[in-house]
Formats: structure tokens, sequence, C-alpha cells
């Protein structure tokens, strides 16, 4: 019987020889003192926008692990709780008809059986810009003092104060704040639902403004809308 000293990875041959002096010789590998688990590592590719959010065409996981003496022998995972299985190859999800928040659990064993703790890391697919509708002021209506019209002007008239109106549709990453821009500046940053900006105010005059809501989701993706309309008694209050 030998005896190692020293952890690691070996080579044993035996040798076997039957009373007719034939012998057969077979060579296995042996590891000694192997007593951790493998560590494995994932890999998420993809356009990546923001908040752990992918925003391209499709997403791919690598898994990846090691092992120091006996070498790894299985690594195992399960992707939104469909069940463990042997991982072979990278994972390719096609993001069209997968956006929403994705779960990936994993863990390795080694080829002496050690074990791995679970790791669970998740990451989101949006791949559709949030809808936006301005809904107030509505044109080619006039507004007095935010009650609107349907006169059908040549361009929309807002009399005295009226709260901007925005609505948002936002079904994958959800929405993260709506911006509201007079003439190209930020008058409101609103987080919650409804979105709204008071314009109001009383100044000589009148004048054409431009209003423009940009709205954005957790992913990064965002989405435009403008309207002009011409501004009677006009004046910017923050809500």
């Amino acid at each position: 019987m030998h005896a190692y000293d020293v952890n690691g990875s070996y080579l044993v041959q035996f040798t076997v020889t039957d009373d007719h002096n034939h012998t057969r010789s077979v060579t296995l590998p042996v590891w000694v003192g192997d007593e951790t688990a493998p560590s494995t590592s994932l890999t998420v590719s993809g356009r990546k926008g923001e908040n752990n959010w992918f925003t391209g065409a499709s997403v791919m996981l690598r898994l990846t692990a090691v092992d120091d003496i006996s070498g790894v022998d299985t690594i195992m995972y399960t992707l939104d709780g469909q069940g463990y299985q042997p991982y072979t190859h990278s994972i390719v999800l096609y993001s069209k008809g997968r956006e929403g928040m994705h779960t990936i659990s994993y863990y390795s064993v080694d080829k002496v059986g050690n074990r791995e703790d679970e790791k669970t890391s998740s990451f989101g697919i949006d791949v559709t810009d949030p809808g936006l509708t301005i809904e107030k002021p509505k044109k080619w209506y006039l507004y007095i003092f935010g009650i609107g019209l349907p006169l059908y002007l040549n361009n929309t008239v807002v009399i005295g104060p009226l709260r901007a109106l925005a609505s948002v549709n936002e079904s994958g990453s959800g929405v993260n704040r709506t911006e509201f821009y007079l003439n190209d500046q930020l008058v409101t940053v609103d987080t919650t639902v409804p979105y709204t900006c008071m314009i109001g105010g009383f100044s000589q005059g009148g004048g054409a403004v431009e209003l423009k809501v940009v709205t954005y989701d957790f992913s990064g993706r965002n989405s435009t809308k403008s309207l002009s309309f011409v501004s009677y008694g006009f004046g910017v209050l923050s809500r």
C-alpha cells in the first residue's frame, strides 16, 4: 500500500495476475485530500440596459466551474424554476416572448462528490419602448383655466393654469420616471401615477410653447412625445 503525503491528483496503475500468469493492468486517477467543492461562475451577455435589464434581441448565459484537485464532474442549473438539468452548452434566450424577470440557480459537483452550495442570479429582458400619450392638453383644443373645449382650432390654446397629463403603458421593466419639458427646459420629473406637470401663472401677452414629455422605464428604454400650444397668462409651477 502506498501513502500520499501531498494533496493532489495522481495516476495509479493497478496490475492483476491470475494463477496462469496472465496479467491485466489498468491506470486510474486518484485524488488525495479533495474536500473542497468546486466554484461556479455565471456570465450573462447581451445588450445591457440599466438596473440589470437587457434590451437586445437575445441574452446568452454561460456557466463555468473550476475545481483545483479532482476537477469538475457536473454543472447543474435550473432556469425560472423549471427543474435542475445538466449544463452542457451556453443558454440563449431570444428576447421576443421572454420579456420580464428571469432567475437562474446553479451549482457544480466535483469528481469525488463535493457539491457546491446553490447560487442564484436574476436579470430582466425588456425590448419594448414604453407607450406614451399626452392626454392633456389635446391637439386643437381650447383650455380656459383647465377646462378643455374641443373647438378644433388651428393651434392648441391654453389660457390660465393647466395641469398637463401623460399616460404611460409599460409592461416590461416598469416605469422609472416621466419628465416634462417646456421649450426644452426641464420643469418636472414625476415618478408616480398620474404623471402630471402644472402649467400656470401669469405673464403679459401670449407665446408659443412646446411641451415635450419623455418617459423612461427601468431598463433605460424611453419614448418621447411633443405638443405645441399657444399660451396666454403663462408661467411654470413645478408639481
